[in-house]
């Protein structure tokens, strides 16, 4: 029997995708939620009264905004190229499967 791209999928293998989808969507919301947070750190930075601050506490600022101009791409888009992926490499095990 000829395997087609359109068999109904298991229960099992809809089970798999929710999980997936479960796992990762926390994380890449959050990470999203955080970065948007994030990029207003340097103005509020800015628009306090730094300069009144000592100059170990200006430097240790100075330090952070630099840190928080630097971030790790985690968000949504990763969480939707997490799903295309996890769904490619999952048709591809079904379709090795099968024959």
């Amino acid at each position: 029997m000829a395997a087609t791209y359109f068999e109904p999928l298991h229960f099992d293998d809809l089970i798999f995708l929710a999980v997936i989808c479960v796992q990762v969507f926390p994380s890449c919301y959050l990470a999203s939620v955080v970065a948007a947070e994030i990029s207003s750190l340097p103005y509020a930075i800015f628009s306090s009264k730094w300069y009144e601050a000592s100059s170990e506490h200006r430097r240790d600022l100075l330090i952070f905004t630099q840190l928080t101009l630097t971030h790790i791409e985690l968000n949504l888009n990763a969480f939707y190229a997490t799903l295309k992926t996890a769904y490619s490499l999952f048709a591809l095990v079904l379709q090795v499967k099968d024959i």
